[in-house]
């Protein structure tokens, strides 16, 4: 079997820019996608893989490298898909989610950007996903996605809803993007 027949796509994105998400439109492609370890039993169970990491992931920054390198070892062509989603609502799902305040969950976003960024070289071929256009208009979102990936999504994309429109919401009932943009700009988020 030729590296071309066999795929692998790393998602690898933010916490709450839509990796799940992304995942979960792959499995619906026809990719084998479970999140267990190690990446060699993942390439044994099928030709057509997705694995995930969201950024940080626990704690650690992970470096893509090496999952890059592990698929490649198993004979895996890799794409990254980087999901992206509306800065303020991902700092909201995080807070809501996983920190005790604003200025952490935005301290995380940027850290997880920075380490993107600084890895990016690395990700080489990579799709930035925007999730955000994706809660507004699935049916075109998943069409960039099937360019991206040569892959055909099978079945409705009526289960996907707009994940941001809480978040927004809140925003405009609290008038709170204003607080936590002017946090930014005095820039009292040090990283």
């Amino acid at each position: 079997m030729s590296v071309a027949d066999k795929q692998a796509f790393f998602v690898f994105g933010p916490e709450s820019s839509g990796n799940h998400l992304t995942c979960e439109i792959l499995k619906r492609c026809g990719c084998f996608w479970e999140d267990e370890f190690p990446i060699e039993k993942i390439c044994r169970r099928s030709d057509l893989v997705v694995f995930r990491r969201s950024v940080p992931h626990g704690a650690c920054f992970d470096d893509p490298a090496i999952h890059m390198k592990q698929f490649h070892q198993q004979g895996f062509e890799v794409k990254t898909i980087i999901p992206t989603r509306e800065w303020t609502a991902t700092v909201l799902s995080n807070y809501f989610h996983r920190y005790p305040t604003i200025h952490e969950a935005m301290r995380s976003l940027i850290k997880a950007h920075n380490h993107i960024w600084e890895n990016i070289k690395k990700l080489y071929p990579f799709w930035l996903f925007n999730t955000s256009f994706l809660f507004k208009r699935p049916r075109e979102a998943v069409k960039t996605l099937e360019l991206f990936t040569g892959l055909t999504y099978r079945g409705s994309v009526d289960w996907i809803y707009d994940a941001d429109k809480k978040h927004h919401e809140l925003l405009m009932e609290k008038n709170d993007l204003y607080s936590i943009t002017k946090a930014v700009m005095r820039n009292k988020l040090r990283l």
